[in-house]
């Protein structure tokens, strides 16, 4: 009799399964150890990542302002400059001070009707953050009078016809998959708007060892053009001779017009002065 009543009391524990409960905004589950918040307006329980001021990011409407931020957030070097007592210090000074001839730029500037505008996001997975990336966007599409021209991702790690699944409204969509070498971790996606003459270029999309480059021209009209181009660097790859050969030659056809060039070239520019590699990239990209 204990025996069968200890069997079924397991077995009938072993058959109860967690609740899963999704975050309404980033639509991923919220497990036992997520911090959780409940949004103030709408009453739904989010990821804490997923809210500003108790208020998810649905809801979440910033500040009515004609600039993007009252107070020079983008210099987070300046601060902490002079506090420290080693050589970091310096080069803490050093990027703090390039950071300080930033200026505001007015949202209508740069989201205008007018005039062209990017924004890049490296989205780490198309598949798993494609819904974080959707919300994440129409949060800071509050207040402009136009949604940037162009969206440039990295490690996007779609394959074959994966892409078809993932547009946004009044976007094309171009696409470079996954490199066929890497199981993730590559992968590149312009959004252009709809109504703007974008052409991807085969002369700047390289798929190398080293990196891969996703480009196209914006017709200007008069026979000008803009080139617009999303890098990824591969952490590891190929050797760093053939890396900035290519690199070089690419950012040399690029820049024949005006250019624009969105990415991550997982390069820490810290170490500057101490790595012959980022003094080798630093030229390459950074000339006049």
């Amino acid at each position: 009799f204990f025996f069968f009543f200890f069997f079924f009391f397991f077995h009938f524990l072993s058959c109860q399964q967690p609740a899963v409960i999704p975050c309404s905004c980033c639509n991923k589950t919220i497990s036992g150890l997520s911090t959780v918040v409940r949004c103030s307006k709408c009453d739904s329980v989010v990821h804490d990542t997923c809210s500003t001021n108790s208020t998810c990011l649905g809801c979440y409407t910033p500040p009515n302002t004609n600039k993007f931020d009252s107070s020079p957030t983008f210099n987070p070097y300046s601060p902490l400059t002079g506090t420290l007592h080693d050589d970091s210090n310096d080069k803490l000074i050093s990027i703090s001070s390039i950071l300080d001839n930033c200026v505001y730029v007015d949202k209508l500037q740069t989201c205008g009707t007018n005039r062209l505008s990017a924004v890049f996001y490296n989205i780490d997975g198309v598949k798993s953050n494609f819904n974080e990336f959707c919300v994440r966007r129409a949060s800071l599409s509050h207040g402009y009078d136009s949604d940037p021209s162009f969206y440039f991702l990295c490690e996007t790690n779609l394959k074959y016809s994966e892409g078809k699944f993932y547009s946004l409204p009044g976007y094309t969509a171009h696409h470079l998959l996954n490199s066929t070498t890497k199981s993730k971790g590559s992968g590149l996606t312009i959004y252009s708007k709809e109504n703007l003459p974008f052409t991807r270029c085969s002369n700047l999309t390289v798929e190398c060892a080293g990196f891969q480059s996703l480009g196209g021209k914006l017709d200007l009209g008069g026979g000008n053009h803009v080139n617009l181009l999303v890098i990824y660097r591969y952490h590891r790859g190929c050797s760093h001779d053939e890396l900035f050969d290519t690199l070089s030659k690419l950012l040399d056809r690029a820049c024949s017009t005006q250019c624009v060039i969105g990415g991550d070239f997982n390069f820490d520019l810290f170490n500057l002065d101490s790595s012959k590699v980022v003094g080798r990239y630093f030229p390459v990209l950074c000339v006049d």
